[in-house]
């Protein structure tokens, strides 16, 4: 004899069923609402509150050069590297310096002798191509652990001046005037030197000079 549910009179395994159906339907509609409000509608408030109340950090936080076009964003370093133009750090980004989508440093200890070759290495070019003698910022010799820093430090920036003066034909007096112009402190750091963005400094450079003194050969 089949069992009955006391209540309905229904069978048993009939009223189980309609139990899993119901929280099935019901599980599903939760699935769905949630879909709805987490997958579309809060990413859609965030990105449209994003661009209206900061729109350049929304975009990328792009820098525009004087005839308007994007040339770069505030928060990615370039390879500038043998260009005539300010330097940022030495990127250890794979085969291609300052790429984002291989972001990383080398990882070296100090005890490495391929830092040290490293760091005897770029501190012979920058002595050669500055015609001084004195230390080299450290920034200027290892690389960042992302690889990819946008900044240098105020004292970085000042050691590059008779480099790019002598390349540019800029007076190195009117280089100084610019780096210290350009120069902020970080919000958020305590302490140290000010910094200067390499992208922003090299386009104000590029105002003066109106062309690369090296152009790099573009890539094929």
């Amino acid at each position: 004899m089949t069992d009955r549910d006391e209540m309905t009179g229904a069978p048993s395994g009939a009223r189980e069923k309609l139990g899993v159906l119901k929280t099935l339907g019901r599980s599903f509609e939760l699935l769905l609402f949630f879909g709805l409000i987490l997958g579309l509608a809060y990413p859609a408030l965030v990105t449209v509150a994003g661009n209206a109340i900061f729109p350049d950090q929304a975009s990328g936080s792009p820098v525009r050069s004087a005839d308007g076009k994007v040339a770069g964003s505030r928060l990615l370093g370039e390879d500038w590297t043998d260009t005539g133009l300010f330097e940022g750090r030495p990127s250890a980004t794979g085969g291609n310096p300052y790429n984002p989508m291989a972001t990383s440093g080398t990882n070296y200890a100090q005890s490495n002798p391929d830092l040290a070759k490293a760091v005897k290495e770029r501190s012979e070019r920058w002595q050669k191509l500055t015609g001084s003698g004195a230390p080299v910022p450290m920034e200027l010799l290892t690389a960042s652990a992302s690889g990819l820093d946008p900044q240098i430090s105020l004292a970085g920036a000042l050691y590059e001046i008779p480099w790019v003066s002598r390349s540019t034909g800029i007076p190195a007096a009117q280089l100084e005037a610019l780096v210290r112009s350009m120069a902020k402190k970080d919000l958020l750091a305590f302490g140290g030197d000010p910094l200067v963005n390499v992208l922003e400094l090299n386009l104000k450079v590029l105002d003066i000079t109106k062309k690369v003194p090296f152009p790099k050969p573009e890539a094929k």
